[in-house]
């Protein structure tokens, strides 16, 4: 980059004068203007700053393409893809990973006022909050970080602006580091600004960073996509943006007396090209009558109409040279005294951030005032967001949905009444977290199985709570420990314990019995309890299993006054649940043991060691009759293997489901997978001791209610032609099936022994209950079938 530097003198208080040394972009600056927002919105691209300043630092910010930026620059150039193929970073980049050696106010800064600066100025017409979107390149986790700030002022909305997703490509984020939330709260980075000339500011966080553009929003709903919108106009006409025609809403639908005026609310925006002259005007469509407009030109105004009937009437918005429209029905009733039908009121509840292993719990609420016919039908749905979702019932208010891709998701909760409709929205942040497959191994020394609750396999959220990781107070186990947000006082009985937000961590137990329940954690006040259970149920021997309030970590295993214990039935791997009962309770350490006298102290034993596929000697184990049964249920498997963006995935639904849960190969987005699919396939995969050889016929119990109906079954990896697309009936049911392309489903078995039943995914959207195996060619199951085997 051609720099030159000039002094520059501000007087400070009337009486200080500050020299500060600046250096310029020549090629930035045709005209230097303030940029206009308009509507509500300002975007900028990161190079036309119009000045920076090192504050003295050994950092700078660097205009890419660049071939004598300084080194190190450990990741390279990413030109491709940045708006008009040009980008700042802040060099040398010396902290590429969390081992590289921390050097405060040198590689990172906690605060942006002594830090490197970019200084751009705005000139804002409407006053509010903006909330600050930033496009970012980020590699690690050490590069992708950087304040905000405005008019010589840091405010704390502004401090540790965060990408944790979006790795390795140009990614928009308006999320907010705490330290309970190292991934950031979304749309936490915001300036409250007046009208007028203002100064935007952006410090140095950390080096590395690479930054292309940057916009602010009035509009808390809006998401940036790809490059973002075209840049905003300077107030002295400089750069050449492109010209975007305006976006226009006529508003909801509605209906009115005939004697009573329609209250119009239109929206209209514009980027103010060509000429900052947006020009609004309604007009009648259709309708059997004389439409009159209070004021046609005004976004807010009313219609009266001669007759009764539908009408649509549309509202159009002029640039100039570009125009945009959007239509409005409003069914006109001749009056009665019955009142007039109100649209549905609609929550979509809380924004939300999960990893994306884990389902979000979408708790939206609708009411209606039961006009015209008492019914009211509700849906979800995406509006935006990189990837797939799949909502497990699309209809219900309360209800979970995947996602097939990390990054920010609109989803939207309308509801409709059979007249009118409204909508609202909730974000989804989701984050690149990777459940890990396998389990926690019970020792034989005490029957100790031992987790960092850090260390959880699943983190399911409920309404608006969640466990999120913390690294508080000090003198932690582990790499931190859960804390229950927000704290509200909020209280869950066990009774409810599927609306509670919980934990899950599998464990392989080689024994059965007792097993007592230890938790290490910290009560900052009556926020003191939880419960613990197995499988998706909870114990009465280990509810409301309460700590002492105190200032510092405590074990305790008390449940109701007595020794908190759940019944461990089955050798294997099971799920161990811990539950919220009261929020802002962090729990940092779960022991299980089967000696009723042990005691742990300190920071406890280490965690237990971690398998990927449980302890190889439990396996199902064969019935020695003429039957021959295998019994498995689905959420009971040894390692559940993902591919690419798809895993079966553990689901409750329906509820006569046979065990605790199904398994469900998710995301929902209609692929299939025929060839190679022993490679390319998620899979599910069973360890079975077998007593029998010969022909063993397959049945699966599952639910397909559309055409995705079918999955492969094999052997110890390999797939069988004769249980190779195994197909189901499409049913709202649960249905066993036993075929293949109309044949019976069979695998051959040449030793006793253990092998592994391997299901895998062909068709996602399938869901599988139940897995039986059995030597009987005439047998067919009914309802549940058969119970599970023995696993041992």
């Amino acid at each position: 980059m051609n720099k030159t530097t000039r002094p520059n003198s501000w007087r400070l208080l009337g009486v200080v004068v500050l020299a500060i040394t600046l250096s310029w972009a020549s090629m930035t600056f045709a005209a230097v203007g303030p940029f206009k927002e308009v509507n509500g919105r300002v975007v900028i691209e990161a190079e036309n700053y119009h000045f920076k300043t090192t504050n003295g630092k050994k950092r700078d910010f660097y205009l890419f393409p660049n071939t004598s930026a300084p080194k190190p620059d450990p990741d390279g150039p990413h030109t491709s893809g940045a708006s008009n193929g040009k980008y700042l970073e802040i060099l040398p980049d010396t902290r590429v990973t969390h081992d590289d050696p921390l050097i405060p106010n040198v590689n990172l800064f906690a605060s942006g006022s002594n830090a490197p600066q970019l200084h751009y100025k705005v000139k804002i017409s409407n006053s509010g909050r903006y909330y600050v979107w930033a496009r970012v390149y980020s590699t690690g986790p050490e590069d992708n970080g950087v304040h905000v700030g405005y008019d010589g002022k840091w405010p704390t909305s502004g401090t540790a602006m965060q990408w944790c997703t979006g790795k390795n490509k140009w990614t928009w984020s308006s999320q907010r580091r705490l330290p309970e939330n190292h991934c950031g709260v979304p749309l936490g980075i915001y300036l409250d600004l007046t009208a007028g000339e203002h100064t935007i500011m952006f410090g140095m966080r950390e080096d590395g960073f690479e930054f292309d553009r940057f916009l602010l929003v009035k509009d808390r709903t809006y998401r940036p996509t790809g490059a973002g919108p075209a840049e905003s106009p300077r107030t002295d006409g400089g750069g050449t943006p492109t010209n975007e025609a305006p976006t226009v809403n006529a508003g909801p639908d509605q209906a009115v007396q005939l004697s009573a005026p329609a209250n119009l609310n239109g929206s209209a925006y514009d980027d103010g090209l060509p000429s900052n002259n947006l020009t609004t005007t309604w007009r009648k469509v259709s309708g059997p009558g004389i439409v009159k407009f209070g004021n046609v030109s005004a976004l807010n105004t009313t219609a009266t109409f001669s007759l009764k009937g539908f009408y649509v009437l549309s509202l159009a918005a002029s640039d100039g040279v570009l125009s945009t429209s959007d239509r409005i029905g409003i069914n006109v009733r001749t009056t009665n005294p019955d009142p007039v039908n109100q649209a549905p009121a609609v929550n979509a509840g809380p924004d939300q951030t999960i990893g994306i292993s884990e389902m979000a719990a979408l708790s939206g609420s609708a009411s209606d005032d039961g006009k015209p016919n008492n019914t009211l039908t509700t849906t979800w749905s995406k509006v935006s967001g990189p990837g797939n979702v799949t909502v497990e019932n699309k209809s219900a208010l309360k209800t979970r949905a995947s996602f097939s891709a990390e990054g920010f998701y609109v989803l939207q909760l309308s509801a409709d009444d059979g007249a009118l409709k409204s909508s609202d929205r909730v974000g989804i942040n989701v984050s690149g977290q990777v459940t890990q497959e396998g389990a926690f191994v019970q020792s034989g020394q005490n029957g100790l199985v031992v987790f960092e609750a850090e260390s959880n396999q699943e983190n399911i959220s409920s309404a608006d709570h969640d466990w999120i990781k913390v690294n508080k107070p000090a003198n932690f186990s582990g790499s931190g420990a859960m804390e229950a947000i927000p704290d509200q006082g909020e209280r869950i009985v066990a009774t409810r314990v599927r609306q509670s937000p919980h934990l899950e961590f599998k464990v392989s137990f080689v024994e059965t019995g007792r097993h007592f329940v230890w938790i290490r954690g910290l009560a900052q006040g009556n926020d003191n309890s939880l419960h613990v259970g197995l499988g998706g149920k909870t114990f009465e021997t280990a509810r409301n299993i309460t700590l002492p309030v105190v200032s510092d970590w405590r074990w305790n295993n008390t449940s109701n006054g007595n020794h908190a214990s759940i019944n461990v039935t089955r050798k294997g791997i099971q799920t161990v649940d811990l539950w919220m009962r009261e929020d802002g309770l962090i729990v940092d350490k779960i022991i299980l043991t089967t000696d009723p006298t042990y005691e742990p102290s300190g920071k406890g034993p280490a965690e237990s060691p971690f398998s990927d596929g449980g302890s190889s000697d439990i396996a199902f184990n064969q019935g020695n009759d003429d039957q021959g049964f295998a019994v498995m249920e689905t959420e009971n498997y040894d390692t559940n293997k993902a591919a690419g963006a798809h895993k079966w995935t553990e689901v409750y639904v329906p509820s006569n489901i046979s065990g605790n849960a199904a398994m469900s190969a998710l995301p929902d987005i209609g692929a299939r997978i025929n060839k190679n699919y022993t490679a390319n396939s998620p899979s599910l995969n069973f360890k079975v001791k077998f007593v029998k050889t010969g022909r063993h016929y397959i049945w699966l119990r599952g639910l397909a209610s559309g055409n995705d109906n079918s999955c492969h079954v094999g052997l110890d990896g390999s797939g069988i032609v004769t249980s190779q697309r195994m197909e189901f009936p499409i049913s709202r049911n649960l249905v066993w099936t036993g075929r293949v392309n109309g044949n019976v489903a069979y695998i051959d078995v040449t030793k006793t022994g253990t092998h592994t039943i391997n299901v895998w995914m062909r068709e996602d959207g399938l869901t599988l209950d139940k897995i039986l195996i059995t030597i009987n060619p005439d047998y067919v199951p009914t309802g549940s079938g058969p119970v599970e085997s023995v696993r041992k």
